[in-house]
């Protein structure tokens, strides 16, 4: 019966051999104590640099040429106080009158407008308030009138009477294609 396996016989482990193998040895003293020191030279080198890298300018002392006798000069800030801000006396200085006339923000009577806003067609002046008046003047953009009469609202527009600044031509005109300007 060989070869067959018995049930009854104790069965062993085969023999190990030693093993070999071609790492390093970390538990060594001698490897420790050199990392160690690797590592304390590496600290060192790092710390070394950072104060060189903040270490100030080197200069000479006024008229000395010899260059090893170098003093290191430090910049220190200082705060000067300047002076306490003072509180200025409030002045109240009335406006002057001015000569030149502004041009007013509405439409009203004895206001001079420009005609504008037409698309270059120009502006119907009617006999009356109203699209149902007959036109008197197409009058083109940029034509100065004086309104001297109204509002009146019909037919959905606010109509103004007015003068053509140039001649004594009156009509009436529609509020959304003229603005007010200076006289």
């Amino acid at each position: 019966m060989s070869g067959m396996f018995d049930p009854h016989q104790e069965f062993e482990p085969p023999p190990q051999r030693p093993r070999r193998s071609r790492g390093i040895d970390l538990t060594s003293t001698r490897l420790r104590v050199a990392l160690s020191l690797l590592l304390l030279g590496l600290v060192i080198v790092i710390i070394l640099v950072a104060l060189s890298c903040r270490r100030e300018p080197e200069t000479t002392l006024p008229g000395d040429t010899n260059p090893r006798n170098v003093v290191a000069t430090a910049a220190l800030a200082t705060f000067t106080p300047g002076p306490s801000p003072t509180a200025l006396p409030t002045l109240t200085v009335a406006p002057e009158p001015t000569a030149t006339p502004s041009v007013p923000n509405t439409v009203g009577i004895g206001v001079t407008v420009e005609v504008f806003n037409t698309d270059g067609l120009g502006l119907n002046m009617r006999e009356g308030p109203g699209v149902s008046f007959a036109i008197v003047e197409l009058l083109p953009e940029g034509t100065r009138l004086v309104i001297i009469g109204g509002p009146e609202e019909v037919d959905g527009f606010v109509w103004w009477k007015v003068q053509k600044v140039d001649s004594q031509v009156q009509g009436w005109v529609a509020e959304d294609f003229i603005k007010p300007v200076m006289p």
